[in-house]
């Protein structure tokens, strides 16, 4: 799942794709930087400051923790990958990741494109909902710029590499989640122990 942060990724999965009775395993990625963070003080003091800024936390960190949580989950037959990669280091070490773990893996690349309007409303939506310290407008305002400055130049060239590697790659509608969803879950051809109760 790709996009601007306030895109949608999190309400595409949870009230769409689990509502249509899928029940995709989520890349751990919160519960592993936690997991660092209560190992190291230092780590920790990283992961809050960035955070808090609106800036990416650093590759030194996060990519180790996608590695671990993307190692506990690798052998679920059904795998959602939200908000990594965010820069071509960390692409790259997404195909490394899925490289390994065999030539049968069907990746499908989601990127939803949502106005910047739009997200900035959602995520101070959520701000007032939940008071997370990185819904702020100064630090929106930084992590709309390092989408623009890191995420997409890497969302274009997944979007290139897409064929060549034999993964899917979807442009959505992030404006209209539930439009999008639908035409998605339309378009896809997944296998029936998969499918559940989705209307495809």
């Amino acid at each position: 799942m790709l996009g601007r942060p306030g895109c949608g990724k999190g309400t595409f999965v949870k009230r769409v794709l689990n509502n249509h009775g899928f029940n995709p395993k989520k890349v751990p990625m919160s519960s592993a930087l936690i997991a660092l963070a209560s190992s190291d003080p230092g780590i920790k003091s990283v992961i809050d400051s960035h955070t808090a800024s609106g800036l990416l936390v650093p590759n030194t960190v996060v990519i180790p923790a996608f590695l671990e949580a993307f190692r506990q989950i690798q052998n679920d037959p059904f795998v959602i990958v939200d908000g990594y990669p965010r820069d071509l280091e960390q692409y790259y070490t997404l195909r490394t990741s899925l490289k390994q773990n065999g030539d049968e893996c069907r990746v499908i690349a989601v990127h939803l494109q949502t106005r910047e309007a739009i997200c900035g409303f959602r995520l101070h939506a959520r701000l007032q909902e939940e008071g997370r310290a990185d819904d702020n407008p100064e630090s929106i305002a930084r992590r709309m710029l390092e989408y623009d400055i890191r995420t997409k130049p890497m969302v274009d060239t997944i979007d290139r590499d897409a064929s060549s590697l034999g993964w899917e790659f979807f442009r959505l509608n992030g404006n209209d989640i539930f439009a999008s969803a639908t035409m998605f879950l339309r378009m896809l051809h997944l296998p029936d122990d998969l499918k559940t109760q989705a209307d495809v």
